[in-house]
């Protein structure tokens, strides 16, 4: 018997979630791995295997989505405190719709890693992807149906479609009151990235069942050739000539990289890398990087960063 073409199933897919709708640059592919465990003995080696978890990875490069920043950036992440649960006590499902209708309803997942970006013209926005993890549902047991994802189908429809949630724009930083700083324009355009320390918490028998801010919490960073600052001020901004011990955050200050629309805040950052370049193109003070480091008001933690 040969192949019959309904047997083939494929198309794009788009991912709904809490009342957003995200489009992906590129195809979507989703790994459902549990994690086998080997079983062995000494005398015959690894005979078979059992299953201890399944943590599954959704990861999206992202089109745009400009609008959906409340969720893509959530409050855990920007304002990280180590314990805090990421699922909390109810479920947060999130749905793969192919323009076919098939359809996949992920139980309970969460955003684990925030998606770095590009600020400029000349690169996509999303520099790498946003990944989202699924895990078992609340207070459901790992072979209950559902446990960690649904199979179906439902009719697809166009409508959420829309370019103007896709941007690219010139953007210039400001060091708030850094010597030399508070007017950056970066020759290949500004790169952030972020560090979400999101620990798995496990319980025997049911394998993932949370994820945990850890004490690695969030740091944003970012990395741009700044045109505007003299090797000088990127020298003391630096604290090239302070003593050994000195605190980062004794020279921080808030760096602010803007567009028209949009701003994007690391909060109490501070110059944490430079390198000096030599050759006929390359631009002397070139490759630096800024790190948050965590501000305090009246004693309590500040946020980390904002995306706006």
């Amino acid at each position: 018997m040969g192949i019959l073409r309904n047997q083939l199933g494929r198309s794009p897919a788009i991912v709904q979630t809490q009342g957003y709708t995200l489009f992906t640059r590129s195809d979507i592919m989703v790994p459902h791995d549990p994690k086998w465990t080997d079983i062995k003995s000494s005398m015959y080696g690894i005979d078979d295997r059992f299953k201890a978890d399944l943590v599954i990875k959704i990861p999206l490069t992202l089109y745009g989505n400009w609008d959906a920043l409340p969720l893509l950036f959530p409050t855990f992440a920007m304002n990280p405190i180590p314990g805090t649960s990421l699922y909390g006590n109810a479920d947060t499902p999130w749905t793969l719709q192919g323009r076919n209708n098939d359809q996949i309803v992920y139980t309970n997942a969460q955003i684990t890693k925030l998606g770095d970006l590009h600020l400029g013209v000349d690169e996509d926005l999303w520099a790498a992807a946003v990944e989202v993890t699924a895990i078992l549902g609340n207070g459901l047991n790992p072979e209950a149906a559902g446990a960690y994802f649904t199979r179906g189908t439902n009719p697809y429809a166009d409508g959420a479609f829309s370019r103007s949630n896709y941007s690219r724009a010139r953007f210039a930083g400001n060091w708030n009151g850094i010597s030399g700083f508070t007017s950056i324009y970066a020759q290949k355009g500004f790169r952030v990235a972020w560090k979400l320390d999101a620990k798995p918490l496990i319980a025997d028998g049911y394998g993932t069942v949370d994820f945990t801010i850890g004490e690695g919490t969030n740091v944003g960073s970012m990395k741009c050739i700044p045109i505007g600052p003299t090797g000088a001020q990127v020298d003391s901004a630096q604290q090239i000539s302070t003593p050994h011990g000195q605190r980062q955050s004794q020279a921080s200050a808030d760096l602010v990289i803007a567009s028209a629309a949009h701003t994007i805040t690391l909060k109490s950052a501070a110059l944490a890398a430079h390198s000096v370049a030599w050759g006929a193109e390359p631009l002397r003070v070139n490759e630096t990087m800024w790190e948050t480091t965590r501000g305090f008001t009246a004693g309590a933690a500040n946020a980390v960063a904002s995306v706006v």
